[in-house]
């Protein structure tokens, strides 16, 4: 799920900075500014593997029915 983030952050990277500078305010965008930081350090030691392939084995949890015939997902 990085893809996105990253990309996003280099395209938004100079708006951000030049936010901060008209408004002398370094909270412009912070946490994708970190957030897009921090995926770049984890890529760096784990390189990124696509969702299909890293969760191709998973399977929905099978439901259990209450005593009614309903399952959790009926209350929704």
């Amino acid at each position: 799920f990085s893809g996105p983030i990253l990309l996003s952050w280099q395209k938004l990277k100079v708006y951000s900075e030049e936010w901060r500078r008209t408004l002398s305010r370094e909270t412009g965008n912070e946490w994708f500014h970190w957030l897009a930081e921090k995926m770049m350090e984890r890529e760096k030691f784990s390189p990124p593997v696509p969702a299909y392939i890293a969760h191709r084995t998973w399977r929905e949890p099978r439901r259990h029915l209450a005593k009614d015939g309903s399952t959790p997902s009926d209350s929704r």
